[in-house]
């Protein structure tokens, strides 16, 4: 194949170069390969990010090293077989360059990556017997490890003392007397009573549904949110500052017991302010921070691709709206935000961050300020 010297190339957008073992590595996230090569490939590469002729490259790099023009020619052509280098006009080029750029814009630099390696992921059709395709797939996941985390419980050891909480269907027999989404109740002060409603409705089991005979198998949990194969992977914490007649503290609900768990004392006010700089915006004075994390193991369990993660955001989004409505009939002001110290949140509730991570919390308050 002849080399026109002339021909405006461009590396492909979805080109990504790694340093990794003392090994230099290619990777194109548009055709999910893999290369290892020397530094010098690397360099032809990068003379090309912002498109060049192959003449003009080929004077470029001799800036760097040596290289006979006919060994440069043969490494262009291998690079434009393996699609690293295009035309500038390529349609996957193009398709890539514009994704990363909207994504870009948000901050999302390392998402859009994510997103170009995964979007054609061949995922279950569920049209054509999918239903019976993910029956058997999920008795083949149970007869290699156990399908029981429906829940969490912190070790007794750990658990100071108890709150017991009323159930979510009893707490609901109250709402339907009167809960209107469209009518605000008027503000009234949390007590311990208000915030036990709160997150037992929110977090506690509604009811169970039974899907295997089998012992390896817990019965999924019906939650008044929605999630994804009844996964149910956020948990609940209750950050209490002062909330009149409850002890300051660190709370876990646990849907194993109905129990709202005291797992901590409160860090002093310094690193409290700096734990929730988002929620702390809250135009009202904040009695209680509510944290949602999310156990991923409970989601993957069952998503074994990858775009699991995005579903934890989904079942998070339920939840907070939840709180927002049901705050807003008990006369309860809320108000969510993503900016805390994950980090540190994490290390208050004692947990490995890529087991279960903070994603969200939310201020509660009964009076404005």
């Amino acid at each position: 194949m002849l080399v026109s010297l002339e021909e405006k190339l461009i590396t492909h957008s979805g080109v990504r170069i790694f340093f990794k073992n003392n090994n230099w590595e290619i990777v194109n996230l548009f055709n999910k390969s893999v290369l290892r090569v020397d530094y010098k490939v690397c360099i032809v590469l990068i003379t090309f990010m912002n498109g060049h002729s192959i003449e003009s490259s080929y004077r470029e790099i001799n800036n760097y090293f040596k290289l006979d023009r006919s060994d440069f020619n043969e490494l262009v052509k291998t690079l434009k077989d393996k699609e690293l280098i295009v035309d500038e006009n390529n349609d996957s080029h193009i398709w890539t360059k514009e994704i990363i750029n909207s994504w870009d814009h948000y901050g999302w630099r390392k998402a859009a990556d994510f997103h170009l390696l995964t979007y054609d992921y061949p995922f279950l059709d569920y049209r054509d017997g999918g239903r019976e395709s993910d029956i058997d797939i999920m008795k083949s996941y149970s007869d290699m490890e156990p399908d029981k985390n429906r829940g969490k419980k912190y070790p007794a050891n750990k658990i100071q003392r108890e709150i017991k909480t009323p159930k979510p269907v009893d707490i609901l027999k109250e709402l339907n007397i009167s809960f209107d989404l469209n009518k605000a109740h008027s503000l009234s002060g949390l007590d311990p009573e208000k915030v036990s409603k709160l997150m037992s409705l929110c977090f506690g089991v509604l009811r169970r549904r039974k899907v295997s005979n089998s012992e390896k198998r817990e019965d999924l949990v019906r939650k008044i949110s929605p999630s994804g194969g009844s996964r149910h992977p956020s948990e609940g914490y209750l950050f209490n500052t002062s909330i009149d007649s409850l002890d300051k503290g660190i709370y876990h609900f646990s849907s194993i017991s109905s129990t709202l768990d005291y797992i901590g004392d409160l860090p002093d006010e310094k690193t409290l302010s700096n734990l929730f700089p988002g929620p702390s915006r809250a135009n009202f004075k904040t009695e209680a921070f509510i944290v949602i994390t999310s156990l991923f193991e409970r989601n993957m369990y069952r998503y074994r691709e990858p775009r699991t993660f995005r579903t934890i955001y989904m079942d998070i989004g339920h939840i907070v709206e939840n709180i927002h409505q049901i705050c807003k009939h008990m006369g309860i002001n809320s108000f969510q935000h993503q900016g805390i110290d994950d980090a540190k949140v994490e290390q208050l509730l004692d947990v490995n961050y890529l087991e279960e991570g903070a994603i969200i919390g939310i201020a509660i308050g009964g009076n404005n300020e």
